[in-house]
């Protein structure tokens, strides 16, 4: 399926980062304006495409943490994806297990799927 797609000159991808350290005022950044993005609120973000995919793309993400910490890690979620849209909650565990919180932590992302040009 991966090289039809490939071959067929539909295959879509769209990469971006969030600057969710600005908390309310979090920003996307994308070099073609591919998608927007809300904060829902602290660490729960839902980016729209500019161009719907044909079916359910794939998503991965990655949460960049400028501060190294032995106390609390920090994980991308990918909360529901569709056609049109993707949610995503960033979330810090303490090491020891104990808590976890969504916060306001800055990611990048990699939309792969397949889209009529």
């Amino acid at each position: 399926m991966a090289l039809s797609l490939m071959d067929t000159g539909q295959v879509g991808v769209i990469a971006a980062s969030i600057d969710a350290s600005q908390g309310t005022d979090a920003a996307i950044t994308t070099r073609d304006g591919a998608a927007s993005m809300v904060r829902n609120a602290a660490g729960d973000y839902t980016v729209t495409f500019g161009a719907s995919f044909l079916s359910t793309p794939v998503v991965v993400a990655t949460p960049v943490d400028a501060t190294f910490s032995t106390l609390a890690e920090h994980s991308a979620i990918v909360q529901a994806v569709d056609t049109d849209t993707v949610q995503f909650n960033i979330i810090t565990n303490a090491t020891n297990g104990t808590v976890t919180a969504l916060a306001d932590i800055d990611f990048h992302f990699i939309v792969v799927g397949a889209r009529n040009r």
